[in-house]
């Protein structure tokens, strides 16, 4: 005996489709009151709708529908039968039976078949399965704490991503861009992380959160929204985590949901608005902030005056501290001191004024770098620049006392000026020398008054 499961429904947008029989299903136009009846050969086995266009699936075949025409369907035949899950991106859908994963584009051209060990189709869920234009990501059936990724066209594995804890969702970031590769998960402890996919150091997985369980990327903003309980939270930019953990917290819309109940989950984040459902299948929208895609259009145009002006008409903070990160990544340092000051960063809009008064490129290539919280990059730029005493101070500004001395040593200079204010460091906070490779300059005998003509004649240089 074979069953079907009637009154199944997929929506996007003004279009609403619903499967009333075996083999029929009815798609309703809700703005133009219109339906139409999509009668099928076979069973129904799947449906899905996004992006403009339908995709079912019977017993032996896929059928691809335009939304805006119903009528003239593109077939494919089903090598597998077995279906267990329809995924579509804006540019490809991915089918999912029992041994392979095929690729397509609405034209129906397969594009490729990814394959990983331990291939189980039948045993991945909705939520540990995400594909964007560029990348598909799964979690791997047997260990639940990797992920495989891929590019799609041309077909590549890229390197896996190992996470500490068992993964329980897994969300590609939407971009047109294919270099912004980036993923977020959550995992069994409700962490959410964002990953650099193909990160060569072990430093690409950041921290965003915590006590989250369900999340939706933005297509057109790469804004993340997350249910955090019964609290819906909305991060406006969240690779601002990448350099400034201060601005991604700052960037940030919080809504209390707690009147829908506290079991909701995250189906959709389209436009400005969040689509959820409760355990009754209800679903509710919510909305965010209408100025945040605009804003986001502004900036990738570098329109920054518009961008100025739509957060002085708006006087919200999480607007001006996602500007704010804009700004500085820009260099636009007129527009991030007035995003600083309006958001309360006294200290950073201060810096900025010190930036603009330093004439030497060099340095403020370097203060800007800084600003960004690239502090690898900050030091960098001066050494590339022969500006070895600047780099050895900038260390000592932040206590990186380790990299001061090899970059005394590595140079063969400046020694006895780190051993100096190295002391100085210990006499001020009261400390005794712990650190190993300062222990062995111990009985080096220091003249401060050489040391501090040498910084001098070295800056008049």
């Amino acid at each position: 005996m074979v069953s079907t499961l009637i009154e199944r429904s997929v929506s996007q947008h003004d279009f609403h489709g619903t499967i009333i029989s075996r083999k029929t299903m009815v798609v309703k136009d809700l703005l133009n009151e219109t339906k139409e009846n999509l009668d099928f050969p076979e069973r129904i086995v799947h449906a899905a709708m996004k992006h403009n266009h339908l995709i079912v699936t019977t017993r032996t075949q896929c059928f691809v529908y335009q939304i805006s025409n119903l009528n003239t369907p593109q077939i494919i035949n089903l090598k597998d039968v077995h279906v267990f899950m329809i995924v579509l991106t804006k540019k490809f859908f991915a089918i999912f039976s029992t041994s392979n994963v095929n690729i397509y584009t609405f034209d129906c051209k397969l594009v490729s078949s990814p394959k990983w060990p331990s291939m189980q189709c039948d045993a991945i869920q909705k939520s540990h399965v995400s594909m964007s234009d560029h990348m598909l990501a799964v979690r791997d059936q047997l260990n639940d704490k990797s992920i495989h990724v891929f590019e799609i066209v041309p077909l590549n594995a890229l390197p896996g991503i190992k996470h500490g804890f068992p993964v329980t969702d897994v969300q590609l970031m939407t971009t047109k861009s294919p270099d912004k590769r980036y993923l977020a998960l959550i995992d069994s402890s409700m962490n959410i992380f964002i990953v650099h996919v193909g990160h060569k150091d072990g430093v690409g997985t950041y921290k965003l959160g915590s006590m989250f369980h369900s999340m939706c990327w933005n297509d057109q903003t790469e804004s993340l929204a997350a249910l955090q309980y019964t609290n819906l939270i909305v991060w406006y930019d969240p690779l601002l985590l990448l350099n400034d953990q201060i601005l991604v917290r700052k960037s940030l819309e919080k809504s209390d949901l707690s009147f829908y109940g506290n079991k909701l989950n995250i189906e959709s984040y389209h436009e400005n608005l969040v689509g959820l459902t409760n355990t009754d299948g209800v679903k509710i929208y919510v909305q965010v902030s209408p100025y945040l895609e605009a804003m986001k259009n502004y900036i990738g145009a570098g329109k920054w005056m518009e961008c100025r002006n739509v957060c002085r008409s708006v006087k919200n903070e999480a607007m001006w501290a996602l500007l704010a990160g804009a700004a500085v990544s820009a260099k636009q340092l007129d527009t991030a001191e007035e995003c600083f000051l309006a958001i309360g960063q006294i200290e950073r809009a201060m810096f900025i004024q010190h930036i603009k008064t330093m004439s030497d490129r060099t340095v403020q290539e370097s203060l800007l770098a800084m600003l960004s919280g690239k502090i690898s990059d900050a030091e960098s730029i001066l050494l590339r620049n022969g500006y070895t005493l600047k780099a050895i101070m900038f260390n000592i500004q932040i206590h990186n006392w380790t990299r001061v001395l090899e970059l005394a040593v590595k140079h063969k200079k400046y020694l006895n000026l780190v051993i100096y204010e190295r002391r100085k460091y210990l006499e001020f906070y009261k400390k005794q020398e712990t650190n190993e490779k300062f222990l062995k300059y111990s009985n080096v005998e220091i003249d401060n008054e050489e040391i501090l003509k040498e910084i001098e004649n070295e800056e008049h240089m």
